[in-house]
């Protein structure tokens, strides 16, 4: 039984370690219920998946910061923050990641890992999930065994589709002795945080969305705005060349599209220079600290608005543009590892 992450017994004897397992659960469940109706789930998952991989590279010992992997997700050298030189290839684990991440194939899940799972019965499907972690990193040493996590909380039956924030874990796990209960409590708190930072990345690309269609709404023309704005929901941070290369626009005309946004308060210019200028949405410009957070009780904010008819060619715009920009960065994985 040395496979288990706890044992049943402990699970009875220890209530604040079973608060932590429900609170954990409930935030996965609300998240995961949550993402399968948002109309920017698709450009979540993109988010989310820096993020879990930022964390699973945080658990293989390597000093990163989010905003490290963001910048080489949207292929931008950010301000402020130095060229990170290695001499290994630190993104090469997430093409295949990514793909994973889109299998929708579940039947054989078991016989694809690298080992044969054991998962008693008598424990709840966290802890499940939990001790096939465990005996993941007990026979990988590498990356792969923390970025498994998001994919066994989606086969066990915990979300509808894999969460890629959902990464957690504790070097712990790889000791023959196994993990202490401080250790399984402070997992199980940190999933619950992963779920609940990214409900909080959900709703600022669900306030971004409604922003670009009340935006988009009382432009007179506007023209490839959709576009863009579309392309900023899925990554975040462009420069005016990667909006050129992306739009089919030629980098002056990329720039202007740019500046358009930012003084309809849609993007924020985060690089202070006037040339080869640096834009983000308004959310990561204050995540990274390029901004600094808006004190005070937040304003109302309306729903999505409702539009006449005559708008309905525009907006259509935007869903497509919403749609192609997705198609296009679905093979992410291989065009972000010629970057690495």
């Amino acid at each position: 039984m040395s496979h288990l992450i706890i044992s049943p017994g402990q699970l009875g004897i220890d209530p604040d370690l079973a608060i932590c397992a429900e609170n954990a659960t409930v935030a996965i469940s609300c998240l995961s219920g949550r993402i399968s109706g948002s109309p920017v789930r698709f450009a979540w998952r993109r988010r989310a998946a820096w993020q879990g991989y930022a964390r699973a590279m945080q658990l293989q010992g390597i000093e990163i910061d989010d905003v490290d992997v963001f910048s080489w997700g949207c292929s931008l050298s950010l301000p402020s923050r130095p060229n990170r030189v290695t001499v290994v290839d630190e993104f090469e684990s997430f093409p295949s990641w990514w793909q994973d991440l889109h299998e929708r194939d579940q039947a054989g899940w078991r016989d694809r890992l690298p080992f044969t799972p054991e998962t008693p019965r008598g424990l709840p499907r966290l802890f499940q999930a939990l001790g096939i972690q465990r005996q993941y990193a007990m026979r990988v040493q590498g990356i792969e065994a923390w970025l498994a996590l998001p994919i066994v909380l989606h086969r066990l039956g915990l979300t509808l589709s894999p969460l890629p924030c959902l990464v957690a874990g504790s070097k712990s796990f790889r000791f023959p002795g196994g993990p202490r209960i401080e250790t399984v409590r402070a997992t199980c708190r940190a999933l619950a945080q992963s779920a609940q930072r990214g409900a909080a990345i959900l709703d600022d690309l669900e306030t971004a969305h409604r922003a670009a269609l009340r935006a988009i709404s009382q432009e007179y023309r506007a023209g490839r705005l959709p576009d863009l704005l579309s392309l900023s929901l899925h990554l975040g941070v462009l420069s005016p060349a990667r909006v050129a290369a992306e739009l089919k626009l030629s980098v002056a005309g990329a720039g202007k599209l740019l500046d358009r946004a930012a003084e309809l308060d849609l993007l924020i210019e985060i690089s202070g220079r006037r040339s080869w200028k640096i834009y983000a949405t308004r959310d990561l410009a204050i995540t990274f600290g390029f901004r600094k957070t808006v004190q005070g009780r937040p304003k109302h904010e309306a729903p999505y608005p409702i539009f006449d008819r005559s708008l309905s060619a525009t907006l259509d715009q935007f869903d497509r543009a919403m749609a192609d920009v997705d198609a296009k960065l679905s093979g992410l994985g291989s065009s972000s590892a010629e970057l690495a």
